[in-house]
């Protein structure tokens, strides 16, 4: 059989099982309804963008919040290389369609929601949008999407692909629906090796799965200057020489821990501040409450305003109750602890603490980080804690060595530095499919791409 009948037959395979669904999609839908998802962009999810009469857009699309934040960082090197074309970002969430308008609202000509799998969604979709460029990041493959792209003559691409071990496990039970949905992509950037040989094992078309590295390195900021650093440093009323533990991105279940670490360390005689940053703020009369009953004065930040507001007392826990200010908070640190990895969360983005070249620790979960993890602890730039007391332990440690001129400072920030670049390879990958389909274009033609 054909590669090309074999496309038409998982086409038909995988549409007639949409059609038998259709029943229970009603249930389905006010199922999401109830909990409160799925409630805006109905219109937009049934295929109905916005139109675009002039030139054709480059279509980004990412699913959730996570990947918004990796997808800004392509964004802004398509901007670079091409600043007049339009881009139109679609997301799969609530969450992901507000972090894409925040992050990068300037970049973007429209943000809209992704419209659902169902053919006729994806067929008006492509008709009303028309785009030159559909890029998708990380691993949202919708195969009639994929597949309405490939028929049109739209070039389709995945950006800082990535594909766990379990799709990889699930893709083996129905590996014709996958030799399908890495058909119809021209081109396939993916984050490690690792992952190249999940996308291989899939029946990805070798010469177009190419390994350009982790976007998340291009997104670590700037650390704060010594001036800036030295604002928070009056603001918290943190001596000079005082050493200081970050707790960032705590979950529940955590602040415990990371508390009685605390104690711990100061029981020993050293006696570090600590600042503590619930993942979610709103959380914070929780954590508050959780510091008290532990036995130390707290202190929010949102009540110490821009230093006019009352001066915390000399060792009272600072609680982080405010939104995008941990990044440059890590910059005071002697030490971090991040989150979501004494509970089974995952864990959460190690880079922006060492761009600021800090020491950091985490607990035995980061599945959701595992790459860039394995490469952290195989640097020595990041260690693993299981109890408080190896948190506190490991913190005071690193807190006696700090200022040893051992050279770690310029490890860890060496060890992002000299990892960036993927988001410019993707943008230069996206700039060559774009310039293959100009000819066919420009001459009329219209046959579908990703077939070999």
């Amino acid at each position: 059989m054909s590669v090309a009948r074999r496309w038409r037959v998982m086409h038909l395979l995988y549409n007639t099982l949409i059609i038998l669904a259709l029943p229970a999609l009603p249930v389905y839908f006010g199922y999401r309804w109830l909990r409160g998802k799925s409630r805006e962009g109905w219109a937009e999810r049934m295929g109905y963008l916005p139109v675009f009469t002039g030139e054709h857009p480059i279509w980004v699309h990412a699913v959730s919040a996570g990947e918004a934040v990796a997808a800004e960082a392509v964004v802004r090197a398509l901007r670079e290389r091409l600043p007049d074309v339009p881009i139109l970002y679609t997301a799969g969430t609530p969450e992901g369609r507000a972090t894409a308008r925040k992050r990068m609202g300037s970049l973007l000509t429209h943000v809209a929601y992704a419209p659902h799998d169902l053919p006729w969604a994806v067929a008006r979709a492509m008709d009303r949008v028309r785009p030159r460029l559909y890029l998708l990041v990380e691993s949202d493959l919708w195969p009639n999407l994929l597949q309405a792209a490939a028929v049109r003559g739209v070039p389709a691409m995945l950006a800082n692909g990535y594909i766990s071990e379990r799709t990889l496990r699930r893709g083996r039970l129905v590996p014709a629906l996958y030799r399908w949905i890495f058909g119809n992509l021209c081109s396939i950037c993916v984050q490690t090796e690792a992952v190249r040989r999940r996308a291989l094992a899939l029946h990805a078309v070798p010469e177009r799965v190419c390994v350009v590295g982790n976007v998340k390195y291009d997104q670590a900021t700037a650390p704060l200057t010594d001036e800036q650093a030295s604002r928070w440093r009056a603001l918290f009323r943190l001596r000079p020489d005082e050493p200081v533990l970050v707790a960032g991105s705590t979950h529940p279940g955590e602040e415990e821990k990371v508390l009685a670490a605390y104690s711990a360390m100061r029981a020993s005689g050293i006696a570090p501040r600590l600042i503590l940053a619930p993942r979610h703020p709103q959380r914070a009369e929780e954590v508050e409450t959780l510091v008290r009953h532990a036995g130390f004065a707290c202190v929010r930040r949102s009540h110490l305003g821009e230093g006019d507001g009352p001066a915390p007392e000399p060792d009272a826990v600072i609680l982080l109750d405010t939104m995008g200010e941990l990044a440059g908070v890590f910059s005071l640190a002697t030490v971090v602890f991040l989150g979501g990895s004494l509970v089974p969360v995952g864990g959460h983005d190690i880079l922006q603490p060492l761009i600021a070249g800090k020491p950091v620790l985490l607990g035995p979960y980061t599945h959701r980080q595992r790459e860039i993890v394995e490469d952290a602890l195989d640097a020595g730039v990041v260690w693993v804690v299981t109890t408080p007391q190896e948190l506190a332990r490991r913190s005071l440690e690193l807190m006696k060595d700090a200022g040893s001129g051992d050279g770690y400072a310029a490890n860890a920030v060496s060890f992002v530095s000299g990892r960036r670049g993927a988001s410019q390879r993707c943008a230069e990958e996206a700039a060559r499919l774009l310039g293959e389909m100009q000819p066919l274009r420009t001459h009329g033609v219209g046959k579908a791409v990703g077939k070999s």
